[in-house]
Formats: structure tokens, C-alpha cells, sequence
């Protein structure tokens, strides 16, 4: 193998294999000092594709727990004396299959408590604060933040694995899981927001939504007609679920790599399917107040039954396995809000006459967003092309920003007529 065909390698499996396994942004590449590897034309390679690389030293066996074990099958090997092929074939096959295996956990484990964790700590311990240029540091509290970050880890881990055995028992032992949880907890969530400044295959999904959700949280409320409205929960709601979907979706692309496990993808999953469902039942009620706007009571039922079915849609969006599945299940909502539609097209229900224009619109766009998502397009004809940028999942997001724009011109239309509209008499 050379340069070329590793080269092709790589971009033929590195990061589809990435994206299957759905492994983010949080990893890193490793890889020897093999001439191939090491070549200038792999390394501009890396480089354009803004991959992390792991710096790999030659001939460094305390960096690599793998080579305590060969250390050890070496060892068994030389206390067997073996003085020819023979006898060199049966201590390798016996030691590899007997012996070796019983003591590989403990070796590995050794290995990284005292290597992996302990050294390095000792390292940051001395060499970060001596070699920290404080002087040229104007926000000094902020570098005191980093040292702590990355300290946490390997203080927690190398606690833990220390005492891990204390006689204290049962107490001790959830004592030091808790604080080797927090120094993950630390060093990730600052690794996470530390994303937003390099380049990485979520960076688009974090933004084409991040910039919007700001947009949204300063804008609506400083231009919004508050006076003019005489509902004015209605414009609390409407403001909240514009600001839904986009703040669950951030929280979940920007800390969907965190340590902490299969526990915070799922809490962070349900926060994004919760931001999409809330703008699904927020948004639709000021649709329904004022659609029934001259008929209390059915408005009110109108509203509880509206709140119900959206409750079940979140548990059937949490729980759902697949995103066809999640599609599915605003699909009642949908229907609903079809139905407030077409009361409003037949003449029968009331509303700013601008505003049903609006409204088809959102739902329009949000259906689009959804197919191009489901749909993989285009990255399904150009696998590797749209890692970073104008991917389906990108494409989605605006078009949903899209939609809410509509829904916010919608809902501000019928708002100022509600407070115009005089209903007739009995």
C-alpha cells in the first residue's frame, strides 16, 4: 500500500463511517508514523478535510496501554527459555491463549489508571500554569476556567480508580463515581461550547439556528405591537414557540457529542422533539383563539382538545424510532390545523383575511424541510461533498426558519385583527 491508495482509503470510508455511527464532531484521528500516514500529500489530505489528528510520537509504549501487553507476552515468553522454533510456537500459543488473556485486564486497566490518567494530570498540574502566557491574557479568569477544565478529568478519574476499593463501602464508592462524573461533565461542556469556533460536520446545524433563535429572542419582543393587542397571552405564547424549536435544536446539535452518554443524547433528543412539538401547540393557538374568536365555548373546547392531542404527540415523537415515525406524529396536528384552515376558507370561522396565506405557507415549507431531510438530498448523490455545509439537515433548518417567519407575519396579522373585530350580537 502508498500514499495514494491509504489516501483513497480514507475518503472512501473515514467519514461515511463517521456518519453512520453517528459519532459527531467529538473524535479524533489516530494513526502511526508510518510513511504513508506521515506523507505531505496525506497530511494536506487531513488538513482540508479539518480533521483532528492525534500527534503520535515513534516508539512510545507509555502512550499506548497496548504495549504493556506485548511487554508481557515477552516477558512469559523469556521465563520459558524456549531453545528452539518448537519450543518458541508452544510458549506463544500456550501464553496467548491461556495465561495471556487472564491477566489482560489487569494489565490494560493498570496501564491507564497510571499512565493514561495519572501522568498527564501531573503534567497539567506543573506544565499549564508555568508555561501560560498570563501576562498577554487580558480576560485572566478565563484562562484560570481552562487550567480547572483541564485538570477535572483526570483528578475525578485517577480519584476514582485510587479508591475505588476503599473498605468505606458502598458510600465511598458513589462518592468518587459522582466526582469522576463531574470532571467529565466539565471538561466536555466546555469542549462543546468551545465547538462553536472550529470548524467541525455540526457546525452549520449549530448556526442555521443558533443565529436565528438569537434574532428571535431580541427581535420579536422589542418590535412587537404589545399595545395594540387585547389578548395578551396570546403574544406570550407566540413568542415562546418561536423561540422553541430553534433552542431545542441547538442545546441538542451542540452537546449531542457529550460524554456523558446514551442518558444526555436522549435527554437532549427529547429537549429537540419538545421545541418542535411546542411550536406545533403554541403556534396553533392563537390560530384556533381566533378562528372561534365569536363562539366561546366551542373555542374553549377547541383549545383543551388541541392541548390533549399535542401531549401525545410528544410522547409518540419522544418515543418514536426512526425519523418517519417522528414525522408521523405531528401528523394529527396537522390535520387539526387543516381543519381551522378550512373553516377559515369557507367563511366560516374568522381571522385576518392575509393571514390563511401565511399559515399554508409555514405548513408548506415545514413539510418540505422534512422530505429534503428524510429524503438525504443532496448529500445522497454526493456522498462526502455536503459534510459541512447545504447538507439535508441544513436545508431543513432554514426552510423551518422559514416557517416560523410565516407563522410570526400570520399570527401578528390575526392578533391585530382580534383586537378590531367586533363580534355580532345573538
Amino acid at each position: 500500500m502508498d500514499g495514494a491508495m491509504y489516501r483513497e482509503i480514507l475518503a472512501n470510508n473515514l467519514l461515511p463511517s463517521v456518519r453512520a455511527l453517528k459519532m459527531g464532531r467529538g473524535w479524533v484521528f489516530q494513526h502511526d508514523n508510518d510513511p504513508k500516514h506521515t506523507a505531505r500529500a496525506t497530511k494536506e489530505w487531513l488538513r482540508k478535510k479539518h480533521l483532528k489528528v492525534l500527534e503520535w510520537p515513534s516508539q512510545s509504549p507509555d502512550l499506548n496501554p497496548i504495549e504493556n501487553l506485548w511487554r508481557e507476552l515477552k516477558v512469559r515468553i523469556a521465563q520459558r527459555q524456549p531453545r528452539n522454533l518448537k519450543d518458541l510456537e508452544k510458549s506463544l500459543r500456550n501464553s496467548v491463549t491461556v495465561e495471556l488473556p487472564c491477566s489482560a485486564a489487569v494489565i490494560v486497566a493498570e496501564a491507564k489508571q497510571e499512565l493514561v490518567e495519572g501522568i498527564p494530570l501531573l503534567c497539567f498540574l506543573f506544565l499549564i500554569p508555568l508555561n501560560f502566557p498570563w501576562s498577554q491574557i487580558s480576560v485572566t479568569w478565563l484562562g484560570v476556567v481552562h487550567f480547572l477544565a483541564c485538570l477535572s478529568p483526570q483528578l475525578g478519574s485517577v480519584l476514582y480508580h485510587l479508591f475505588m476499593n476503599h473498605e468505606g463501602g458502598e458510600p465511598v464508592y458513589h462518592t468518587l463515581l459522582t466526582l469522576d462524573m463531574c470532571g467529565i461533565c466539565m471538561i466536555n461542556t466546555l469542549d462543546c461550547i468551545r465547538s462553536l469556533f472550529y470548524m467541525h460536520n455540526e457546525l452549520g446545524n449549530i448556526y442555521t439556528h443558533g443565529i436565528p433563535l438569537l434574532c428571535f429572542l431580541f427581535l420579536i419582543p422589542l418590535n412587537f405591537p404589545w399595545s395594540q393587542i387585547s389578548v395578551t397571552w396570546l403574544g406570550v405564547v407566540h413568542f415562546l414557540a418561536c423561540l422553541s424549536p430553534q433552542l431545542g435544536s441547538v442545546l441538542y446539535h451542540l452537546f449531542m457529542n457529550h460524554e456523558g452518554g446514551e442518558p444526555v443524547y436522549h435527554t437532549l433528543l427529547t429537549l429537540d422533539m419538545c421545541g418542535i412539538c411546542m411550536i406545533n401547540t403554541l403556534g396553533a393557538l392563537p390560530i384556533v383563539y381566533s378562528t372561534l374568536l365569536c363562539y366561546p365555548f366551542t373555542r374553549t373546547v377547541a383549545l383543551v382538545v388541541y392541548i390533549l392531542l399535542s401531549s401525545y404527540a410528544i410522547y409518540s415523537a419522544i418515543t418514536a424510532r426512526s425519523s418517519v415515525r417522528r414525522l408521523r406524529s405531528f401528523a394529527w396536528q396537522a390535520l387539526f390545523r387543516f381543519s381551522f384552515f378550512l373553516l377559515r376558507w369557507v367563511g366560516v370561522g374568522g381571522g385576518s383575511p392575509t393571514s390563511l396565506q401565511h399559515f399554508l405557507t409555514m405548513d408548506a415549507l415545514a413539510v418540505l424541510g422534512g422530505i429534503i431531510n428524510i429524503a438525504r438530498i443532496p448529500e445522497r448523490f454526493r456522498p462526502g461533498l455536503f459534510d459541512y455545509w447545504c447538507n439535508s439537515h441544513q436545508i431543513m433548518h432554514v426552510l423551518v426558519v422559514g416557517s416560523i417567519l410565516y407563522l410570526h407575519w400570520g399570527v401578528l396579522d390575526d392578533l391585530l385583527w382580534i383586537n378590531s373585530h367586533h363580534c355580532p350580537s345573538d
